[in-house]
């Protein structure tokens, strides 16, 4: 498996160049503030603030929450429902099933270890993993509901 610098022909812009032709599409417009969260956004203002200063990885991994945000029209900040699908919307924008289980194969289970194969936080691996249990859980229990109508 190639590493995420690798995949990116060595360019880590990549993903962000992806994250900026979504801003973009939406019509939101990115600035930084110093110290305070890691960042936020303003539906109104149709803006997302990113604090200077932190590393690529969590640059990315928390624009794209903001992005989840913004998609979603979320007005208010700190709802528990808006944050948590926002989490979902970035672990999902940035982490494929595909590499997910390739740097899996490579590190086996250890979040930290995916997380930095895959250029994203750990809490975005976290995240992840919940959802696709999830799915595969409910996938499980529709197949079984509808084996059993079949019997």
């Amino acid at each position: 498996m190639k590493t995420n610098s690798e995949k990116n022909g060595g360019n880590t812009g990549s993903t962000r160049n992806r994250l900026d032709t979504l801003a973009e599409t939406l019509g939101v417009h990115i600035t930084y503030h110093h110290g305070g969260q890691p960042g936020w956004y303003n539906h109104h203002r149709k803006q997302i603030s990113l604090r200077h200063g932190m590393s690529t990885t969590q640059e990315n991994s928390v624009l794209a929450h903001e992005l989840g945000h913004a998609i979603h029209g979320d007005l208010g900040h700190g709802n528990p429902r808006q944050e948590a699908r926002a989490n979902r919307f970035a672990a999902n924008l940035l982490i494929t099933k595909d590499e997910y289980r390739q740097a899996e194969m490579l590190y086996g289970p250890h979040p930290g270890a995916i997380a930095h194969e895959l250029g994203v936080t750990i809490h975005l691996v976290t995240v992840w993993r919940r959802t696709w249990w999830n799915l595969n859980r409910q996938e499980e229990n529709n197949s079984a509901v509808h084996t059993m109508s079949q019997q």
